[in-house]
């Protein structure tokens, strides 16, 4: 066998199935190099064995590569938020000078099936909760969001919990925990406010201005929310950074693709070695 091989064959299913049937123990597992040796795959001829190891050395690093060109991608992203949405300064509003408290509130019945939301950590967006039965809830009324506002959680937004809502979510649900705010978009855009959601300076501002007996019990008031200072350059300025920055989604998300078609064609080559022989996979 080629050693060149053999990392790959340490990859496939069956060599992952065979070693954590062959573990031992409950709360530290670990298995002995004796249990790996006479675990039994397809060994094709040397000169087969060669162009699958070649094929696969390339598809694993057309993957690392493509990988690595999303994560690059993903940092100037970041960058260019960090250069474009600054932290308040001499000509910065407060919050409630370009939005305002808006809440959909409904009242829902038994019967009803509901989409809840939920909102992410950190400025990652929203959270879908999938679907449930109204009688699954503990709550007689829901708040129903709006495509282009902006929604913070109580409970967690002394860690960056704040998100604008996208257009998949409009109509779904949150608790009262989620209060709701619409922007006036003749001075701030969603998308450009969403940018702001995504900024780590303004997850410690909110923080700031939280409010509890410990740092996880912390909660925020939509008064105290809406107090919060930002800087609300012109429009035209907004929408320029906004194209930049879905420019630079537009790479990570190609690069992204490529990666899950790189990790198939991998898989596709590794699958003739993927089959443990009938002695590779009974209880010695």
């Amino acid at each position: 066998m080629l050693s060149e091989l053999l990392p790959f064959v340490m990859q496939t299913h069956a060599f992952h199935q065979h070693s954590v049937k062959q573990s031992k123990g409950s709360v530290n597992p670990y298995i002995n190099f004796s249990d790996l040796t006479w675990f039994e795959f397809p060994l094709p001829p040397l000169d087969v064995q060669q162009r699958l190891a070649n094929a696969l050395s390339l598809a694993d690093l057309a993957t690392r590569s493509l990988a690595s060109c999303a994560l690059r991608a993903t940092q100037l992203q970041q960058s260019l938020i960090a250069a474009s949405v600054v932290p308040p300064g001499d000509s910065s509003v407060t919050l409630a000078d370009v939005a305002t408290l808006d809440v959909d509130h409904v009242r829902v019945q038994a019967s009803d099936t509901l989409r809840l939301a939920g909102v992410y950590s950190f400025g990652r967006g929203l959270l879908d909760r999938g679907y449930v039965q109204a009688s699954e809830t503990k709550y007689p009324m829901l708040q129903r969001l709006k495509a282009g506002q902006v929604v913070v959680s109580k409970l967690k937004a002394w860690e960056g919990a704040t998100a604008v809502v996208p257009n998949a979510f409009h109509g779904a649900y949150v608790s009262p925990e989620f209060p709701t705010f619409t922007l006036n978009t003749q001075r701030l855009t969603s998308s450009f406010m969403d940018l702001v959601c995504r900024s780590p300076w303004f997850w410690s501002a909110v923080t700031a201005k939280c409010k509890g007996t410990a740092e996880r019990r912390a909660r925020i008031h939509p008064r105290e929310f809406l107090e919060l200072k930002i800087n609300v350059p012109s429009l035209s300025y907004q929408t320029h950074v906004c194209r930049q920055v879905d420019a630079v989604q537009s790479l990570i998300d190609a690069f992204s693709r490529r990666v899950s078609a790189a990790r198939e064609v991998f898989r596709t080559v590794l699958a003739p070695l993927d089959t443990a022989t009938s002695t590779g996979t009974h209880d010695r």
